[in-house]
């Protein structure tokens, strides 16, 4: 059984989806889909310019999947997240919410109030961005499993 997440990070935040990718590294029975979505920081022409670095950062491991996830088939997602994000973060989770798949939060210099209005959003979970590689991955296994098996269970007639 091969298990699908959805990485999804803030245009500001491309260096660090990437590495965290690249830490995770390649797993035979979990496939990271890392995605930059900036909705709800509209990209202006101040900020072209980190959209070019975030394509030519993300070009490594990934490519900007467009602002939708109505086609995403992922079992779940991971929304990476600081303290400067937290608008962002809780607009994504907004979005989120009605999908009904679970979702971890990945998170660097957040405060606990802040996680836990996170998690009352819709979150499953939270991971400290400095999590050891095995846990870590440990952790998404079991998240994206959890996602499979209430996919699996919707798509029974």
């Amino acid at each position: 059984m091969q298990l699908q997440l959805t990485v999804i990070a803030n245009v500001r935040q491309v260096r660090w989806l990437t590495d965290w990718v690249e830490q995770v590294g390649k797993q035979d029975d979990l496939v990271l889909d890392p995605r930059v979505w900036d909705l709800a920081e509209p990209i202006g022409a101040e900020r072209s310019g980190d959209l070019v670095d975030a394509t030519f950062e993300l070009a490594r491991v990934c490519s900007i999947s467009g602002e939708s996830l109505r086609e995403d088939r992922s079992d779940a997602t991971v929304v990476l997240l600081n303290g400067d994000t937290l608008p962002w973060a809780r607009a994504v989770m907004d979005k989120l919410r009605p999908r009904g798949k679970p979702v971890a939060l990945v998170a660097r210099s957040v405060r606990p109030a802040a996680l836990r209005a996170l998690l009352s959003r819709g979150a499953q979970d939270f991971i400290p961005w400095d999590s050891r590689r095995e846990e870590l991955v440990l952790r998404l296994w079991k998240l994206a499993a959890s996602g499979h098996a209430v996919r699996s269970v919707d798509a029974v007639p």
